[in-house]
């Protein structure tokens, strides 16, 4: 991974940090935004359903995990320790097809 990609993950960051909630949900390149959340797609990895994509997935993993890491490292540095947000309760209203908007880390922090 270089580092311009962590550079232009912390623009995704800032500039999300910055825009208005929704009153709806609305799709957006690269992800969505609903009342109280905005979602970001920064990297994704193949489908790993078939054999052959089965033999990538613990290197990929390990990517996604350094990947997480350095972003983790660099948003730290730049916003102060992480929140620990459990998002448990939004899963379950969104499987169950209900918005979930609301569940932000501004009213839900726990400790980890």
């Amino acid at each position: 991974m270089r580092f311009v990609e962590i550079d232009a993950w912390i623009a995704t960051a800032e500039r999300l940090v910055a825009e208005p909630f929704p009153a709806h949900q609305e799709g957006r390149d690269g992800g969505v935004s609903e009342p109280g959340l905005h979602i970001a797609m920064l990297v994704e990895s193949q489908d790993c359903w078939d054999d052959d994509a089965y033999d990538a997935m613990e290197p990929t993993l390990r990517a996604f995990e350094e990947m997480r890491d350095r972003l983790t490292e660099a948003l730290t540095a730049r916003w102060g320790s992480p929140v620990f947000v459990d998002l448990g309760a939004a899963l379950d209203r969104a499987l169950a097809g209900e918005q979930w908007g609301g569940d932000t880390p501004s009213n839900t922090p726990t400790s980890p």
